[in-house]
């Protein structure tokens, strides 16, 4: 039979205790990192874009090289988030004013019939 010395002293044992005693402190920490880099993506859009002709969409490469964050992370965040959206017909642009973008005609008071 082994002693609680002895099983406490078997590194396996210590590897297998502190890897689970430390993985929710890890997963925790993860999720701080996503939901901060959630709030510069959206911010940075929020101050970079405007509601007008032009203006309204950012690409993911603009945003990633503004915020020094990677692409594929800037495309995981921005395709999660409730509050930005991507162009309805061109991948890799993002807004928060919606998904279709502006028309010209808008600005000039000018309605389709």
């Amino acid at each position: 039979m082994i002693g609680i010395k002895e099983f406490f002293g078997n590194e396996w044992v210590v590897a297998i205790g502190t890897s689970l005693i430390l993985a929710p402190f890890y997963a925790i920490g993860r999720e701080i990192y996503n939901y901060r880099n959630q709030r510069k993506v959206f911010s940075w859009l929020k101050d970079n874009t405007r509601n007008t002709v032009g203006e309204q969409f950012k690409s993911t490469t603009e945003i990633s090289k503004g915020l020094d964050i990677d692409e594929d992370q800037v495309r995981k965040i921005c395709s999660r988030h409730k509050k930005i959206f991507e162009h309805s017909h061109k991948t890799d642009l993002w807004s928060i004013y919606g998904s279709k973008p502006r028309s010209v005609y808008e600005e000039r008071d000018i309605l389709t019939i």
